[in-house]
């Protein structure tokens, strides 16, 4: 009997994994690190099943609709993604300045974006693959939230944002 209970008890434990697995990232975690000796901590833990199942039922409207500029340069955009799959590992912009510098580089499958000053940092990974099915949706017509919602679930684990300014610390995290 406590056999039975010990495999029934595992059961959700193995779904739970079995369908991160297959749906991608399950939890997004935002945290907030204020500096100082009144810095406050905030951690918001946000489950994307939950978003990704609000955006499917939302009402099929267009997104972009406000900003038709985004389907004007969704193919030029596309293009661009294209050419950058085929690229190798590079750094594709870099500008420094006395106290600040950004670099842009293509690592894999991700466009990095660092960018440092004197007491602060961003840094943002990008995965190509969502950016280019976004700009799919777009070039198809419009992006609703169900389309959204698909492509959310493309992201992969791991950090997408940080920022440090001065002591204060800000970071977006996929699990």
């Amino acid at each position: 009997m406590i056999l039975k209970l010990l495999a029934l008890g595992t059961l959700p434990v193995g779904l739970l994994t079995a369908a991160a697995a297959v749906f991608g990232p399950t939890v997004a975690v935002i945290e907030v690190n204020e500096g100082g000796e009144d810095g406050h901590r905030f951690v918001v833990p946000l489950p994307l099943p939950v978003v990704r199942g609000t955006l499917l039922v939302s009402p099929a409207k267009d997104l972009l609709a406000e900003n038709p500029d985004w389907k004007r340069v969704a193919p030029a955009a596309g293009r661009l993604l294209e050419e950058l799959w085929k690229a190798p590992d590079a750094v594709l912009v870099r500008v420094s300045e006395p106290d600040e510098s950004v670099t842009i580089r293509k690592q894999g499958g991700t466009i990095r974006i660092d960018v440092t000053g004197e007491s602060e940092r961003v840094r943002v990974r990008v995965p190509i693959a969502f950016v280019e099915d976004v700009l799919r949706r777009v070039g198809d017509g419009n992006l609703t939230g169900r389309e959204l919602a698909i492509s959310l679930g493309r992201l992969p684990r791991g950090q997408l944002v940080e920022v440090l300014d001065g002591t204060d610390h800000v970071s977006v995290r996929l699990y």
